[in-house]
């Protein structure tokens, strides 16, 4: 685009953005520095940055988003609110390539050595966007800013210069620069190879860095040595920093675990020279240049402390792609940073020479030294400043406002109240009552009893305090080594109860009188009651001699007892008891030598062991007992040898009734189930256990687990095909109704294992493995009612029992697990009822075919039709 074109656009842009036209009145306006990222993350995991280089692609990425924020931003500021410049991370701009998306005519120049920052993934001798190629580690002012900035700044705050730096004329141009700042952030740029870049454009690239340190360092270098030294209204204007980002500092993240910063001075430990947080508060401490930082919400807290440092608090967080929020963003920032126009201060508020110019002066002129209500002087007065004097200086009817209030609320210069004692927090501290000792401890003026303490309380007139302590009426003493008659002496004077006889005369006691002691009334005798001790006399003189002597009660073993045999056998302790002066112990049982009584005497845990007898007797059961002597007749008449001992004959002659029998132990007749245990279901009768498989049930009940249960198959008529199980009809198994490998089951087919395989008599199949294992069934004989499950080994209710197999061609079976069904005895076949025919269902009639292992047919039939015809008689 050539030059020509170029002007004649931006008046077209100016015109669209609202920037023409007569500005308003209006202060002294802001720098406004803009600090872009340009690092790879902008793209926002796009390829594109949305510009036509890009045919328009990625208009998603971030960097699209915040270009498009800022122009829409600047279009609602104008030209006349602040003076805006530009700045990007450090590029190389190359007129002469063919410019490629995203990065277009940015950041390829062979010819420059890899800077300081990058870790190699650039190439090419690529900034990566770390630092200026002039720059490595100067922390100060040099030439080597002078020849490298324009790297980073695009466009400054003033005019551009025609030098290198600014003069006073530059500032304030009347467009505040937004022309050239839209240049650069409008979607477009030179196409092609060109000899100069007319047409500019923020770009970034996918292996950019973040170097947030050093870019705040090199607008402190543009400020401190290009702006504000030729600024002729330095002294008044604001500049400021917003620094657009959406991520963290990728260069100089230098910081130590214990760094410290001061946020006053600046003064640091731990940092590096370029970290940002160091910088933005150089920036705002010695530079006087404040740092807003307005990122993506998905950032960390570093970005909160480079605010912070910068004086403004915290970073301002949105979604950077939210491009109304961006710029709402970006307006409240400015608008917070343009001042106001001229006030009513006293100040020259827009630097023009002028103070409160267009603000009428509030108050009269006196040039009368003795006029105190209005202001004093001879010559021309500007606009009244309100002082905190409790004075209208303004005269507008208001004391003192728009200054902060006293501490109780009312005008800055009026005097608080002084603090009185009344209850109220009268000069508005926070305290009440100060100074005055309220609830602080206090006592009356009187002696003995009648002296009483109480806290301090505000007297009547609120100037003092008095002590809220009662007033005490003397009483007549009495002994209790209290001052009762508040006279300054304890127990003095004539005092009830003494002089009194006393003493009982009882035991080791004698008589005397009563005296006062140490404010208790005590017997003067001269033998007292002492406490009771293990010596014969009535020491405690209550006419009881040795009773509650100390040391009695206590547990105690005999002489020839340990305490491990006590409540061993008749091993027991005793209790200490005061017996003829002496402590004894008493109600103790000791081990004696083992006789036969069925005791445990020696107390060794064992009774009887080793028990003396006469000769010819033993120990039996706690008593001596005749031992069998051999030969025909072994014991005495009415005796007989029982395990080597002549025992009572006491059920000889007992003849008992039916259901009882003798008991030899007592010789008595008892009942033949007195004290037979039996297991649920099972009952005692005639001293068996017998249950409903030897006592039978009630018609339309079966025995099923030794308990008779309702049969649910009473009743039920099943159809064709079908059986009863359980009160459920379930479908019939007929031969041939699965192919090879699988089994029927209630109707339905099922994969077996054990289908083909062919075991042992003395095996079983195993249906989880189709292996051929022991049947440990056909060692034991289950007890009626129950089966022997193959695949556990053990007993269980017989399934068959609940079921109703079709007799005559269908028998009952469980499998190795013990699941019952019923199965084709398989030697009858089905037949069919044809018309004029009776019968049908199965027959029995002789088959051409012998039966299995060469056994005719009609008698495998008998063999198995006579399981069938058992299992159901047992079933019922």
């Amino acid at each position: 685009m050539k030059t020509g074109r170029l002007a004649a656009a931006a008046a077209v842009i100016v015109a669209a953005l609202g920037l023409g036209g007569g500005a308003r009145a209006q202060s002294l306006r802001p720098n406004i520095l803009v600090v872009f990222d340009t690092s790879g993350s902008m793209l926002h995991n796009d390829t594109d940055d949305g510009t036509a280089l890009c045919n328009g692609n990625g208009t998603n990425c971030r960097i699209f988003s915040l270009k498009k924020a800022l122009r829409d931003a600047l279009a609602q500021v104008g030209t006349d609110e602040a003076n805006f410049g530009l700045m990007r991370y450090p590029e190389l701009e190359n007129p002469g390539q063919n410019p490629v998306c995203p990065n277009g005519h940015y950041g390829n120049d062979s010819t420059t050595a890899l800077p300081v920052g990058c870790n190699g993934n650039c190439g090419g001798g690529c900034e990566c966007g770390c630092r200026l190629p002039t720059h490595t580690t100067e922390t100060a002012y040099a030439p080597w800013f002078d020849n490298g900035y324009r790297r980073a700044l695009v466009v400054d705050v003033t005019k551009r210069p025609a030098a290198t730096k600014p003069v006073a004329a530059g500032f304030d141009p009347a467009d505040g620069n937004l022309s050239e700042v839209y240049r650069w952030i409008d979607g477009t740029e030179d196409a092609g190879k060109v000899a100069t870049i007319n047409d500019p454009e923020l770009r970034t690239h996918a292996n950019w860095y973040t170097p947030i340190g050093r870019s705040l360092f090199y607008a402190r270098m543009y400020f401190d040595n290009f702006v504000k030294p030729a600024d002729p209204k330095g002294a008044c204007r604001t500049n400021i920093i917003i620094f657009v980002t959406d991520g963290d500092e990728t260069c100089d993240t230098g910081k130590a675990g214990n760094a410290t910063l001061n946020l006053a001075t600046c003064a640091q430990t731990g940092y590096t020279a370029f970290h940002p947080e160091v910088q933005a508060c150089q920036l705002n401490v010695t530079s006087a240049v404040r740092t807003y930082v307005l990122t993506d919400v998905s950032t960390s807290a570093a970005n909160d402390a480079i605010a912070k440092a910068g004086g403004t608090g915290a970073a301002i967080r949105v979604t950077l792609t939210d491009t109304a929020a961006v710029k709402a963003a970006l307006v409240g920032i400015i608008a917070a940073t343009v001042p106001p126009t001229e006030v009513c201060n006293g100040k020259d508020d827009n630097c023009n020479g002028l103070i409160d110019e267009g603000v009428s002066n509030m108050c009269p002129v006196s040039n009368n030294p003795n006029d105190a209500d209005n202001l004093k002087g001879t010559g021309a007065q500007h606009c009244a400043i309100e002082t905190c004097n409790c004075k209208d200086d303004n005269c507008n009817g208001q004391v003192d406002e728009g200054l902060p209030p006293n501490q109780c609320g009312g005008p800055c210069g009026c005097a608080v109240p002084a603090e009185i004692c009344d209850g109220i927090d009268n000069n508005c501290d926070g305290n009440i009552d100060e100074g005055f000792g309220v609830g602080s401890a206090c006592v009356n003026n009187g002696v003995g009893a009648c002296k009483r303490g109480g806290i301090l309380a505000c007297n009547g007139n609120g100037n003092g305090t008095v002590c809220d302590a009662p007033v005490v009426t003397p009483s007549p003493e009495v002994c209790n080594n209290i001052d009762d008659n508040c006279d300054g002496q304890v127990d003095n004077g004539p005092l009830p109860g003494v002089g009194v006889a006393c003493g009982n005369g009882i035991g080791a006691c004698t008589t005397g009188i009563t005296a006062c002691v140490n404010g208790k009334l005590i017997c003067n005798a001269v033998s007292m009651p002492m406490p009771e001790i293990c010596n014969g006399k009535d020491d405690d003189c209550n006419g009881l001699i040795d009773d509650g002597v100390p040391g009695t009660g206590v547990p105690c073993l005999c002489p020839n007892e340990t305490p491990a045999q006590v409540g061993v056998g008749v091993c027991t302790a005793g209790k200490t008891v005061c017996r003829n002066g002496g402590l004894v112990c008493d109600g103790c049982t000791g081990p004696t030598a083992e006789i036969c009584d069925g005791k445990d005497n020696d107390c060794d845990g064992k009774a009887d062991v080793n028990a003396t007898c006469p000769s010819k007797f033993a120990c039996r059961e706690g008593a001596c007992t005749l031992v069998c002597q051999g030969g025909e007749f072994s014991c005495p008449s009415g005796y007989k040898c029982v395990s080597t001992f002549c025992v009572p004959e006491r059920c000889a002659q007992v003849t008992c009734a039916q259901g009882q029998h003798c008991d030899e132990n007592t010789g008595a007749c008892v009942d033949l189930c007195a004290g037979v245990v039996c297991t649920a279901p099972a009952v005692c009768m005639q001293g068996q256990c017998l249950d409903c498989q030897t006592l039978g049930c009630d018609p339309g009940q079966l025995c099923y687990k030794g308990s008779c249960q309702a049969d649910k198959c009473a009743g039920v008529k099943c159809g064709d095909g079908t059986y009863c199980s359980d009160g459920k009809c379930q479908s019939l198994c007929p031969p041939g109704k699965c192919p090879a490998g699988q089994s029927c089951m209630n109707g339905q087919c099922n994969d077996d294992k054990c289908a083909t395989v062919a075991c042992r008599q003395d095996q079983f199949c195993d249906p989880a493995s189709g292996e051929c294992k022991l049947d440990t069934c056909q060692a034991f004989q289950c007890a009626a009612g129950q089966r022997c499950v193959s695949t556990t080994g053990k007993c269980a209710p017989d399934p068959c029992i609940l079921m109703q197999c079709p007799g005559d061609c269908y028998v009952c079976t469980t499998t190795a697990d013990g699941v019952g069904t019923c199965v084709s005895n398989g030697q009858c076949r089905q037949t069919l009822t044809k018309l004029g025919q009776r019968g049908g269902g199965c027959t029995c009639a002789l088959d051409p075919d012998a039966g299995r292992d060469g056994v005719p047919w009609a008698l495998g039939l008998l063999g198995v039709v006579g399981v069938a015809v058992t299992r159901r008689r047992r079933a019922r």
